[in-house]
């Protein structure tokens, strides 16, 4: 028996959002190190969580232009939720930089689904 598509990529969504709320609302003694350190590479890991927290979304509900306003919401309130959150966590706290890096995570990652999906649809 075959699984569709749009089935995976909404375990998948669930699966991913499930982590990244484990990750961005633990404390910070808890997230191991990666070993590799730059300029800017905290809000390039929220960027990527969060793109792909919205192409996940936006492929699994089935990427039209309503979907994509929803998921445009609901990444943003999430991005906001975890944001808020983070103050009362161990070695966390609110940075208004890492609410514009995941907004940036979402708007991307919904545009992208969009893009691909339509692409796909012309071959």
């Amino acid at each position: 028996m075959k699984i569709p598509a749009q089935r995976i990529t909404f375990i998948l969504a669930i699966l991913w959002t499930s982590l990244s709320v484990f990750l961005l609302l633990s404390p910070s003694a808890h997230i191991p190190e990666v070993g590799i350190s730059f300029p800017g590479m905290d809000k390039l890991i929220h960027v990527v969580v969060f793109f792909i927290f919205a192409l996940l979304w936006t492929l699994s509900l089935g990427a039209k232009r309503n979907t994509a306003l929803l998921v445009l919401f609901l990444g943003i309130t999430f991005s906001s939720a975890t944001e808020l959150l983070q103050i009362n966590i161990a070695g966390r706290s609110r940075d208004i930089y890492d609410w514009y890096a995941n907004c940036l995570g979402v708007f991307t990652g919904v545009l992208f689904a969009l893009l691909f999906t339509r692409n796909a649809k012309k071959c």
